[in-house]
C-alpha cells in the first residue's frame, strides 16, 4: 500500500486535483493530509517529513496538491515498478 502525503495550502485545489483523482483510485492507500493555510510548518521541508513519519504503508509518495493521478490504475502501476 501507498501512503499518500500532501501539504496543502489552497482547500479547493487540493479538492480539485488531487482529492479528485484518488476517488478514482482501484487500489488502496492511505492518505495523510497536512493543512498549511495557516503557516506553521516552518520550512518546505518540515512539513512533509512529520507526514512521513505517519505513514503506514509500505511505500511514501510525496504529491503536491495541484497534481492528478492520470488514470485509475496509477497507483497499482506505480507500486508495480518499486
Amino acid at each position: 500500500m501507498i501512503s499518500v502525503v500532501c501539504v496543502y495550502n489552497d482547500q479547493n485545489i487540493l479538492d480539485k486535483y488531487l482529492l479528485h483523482s484518488l476517488k478514482y483510485q482501484e487500489n488502496s492507500y492511505e492518505l495523510i493530509l497536512l493543512d498549511n493555510t495557516q503557516n506553521q510548518f516552518k520550512s518546505a521541508a518540515e512539513a512533509p517529513n512529520y507526514g512521513g513519519g505517519q505513514a503506514t504503508g509500505t511505500y511514501i509518495m510525496f504529491i503536491h496538491q495541484d497534481l492528478e493521478l492520470g488514470t485509475r490504475r496509477w497507483l497499482e502501476e506505480a507500486e508495480k515498478v518499486t
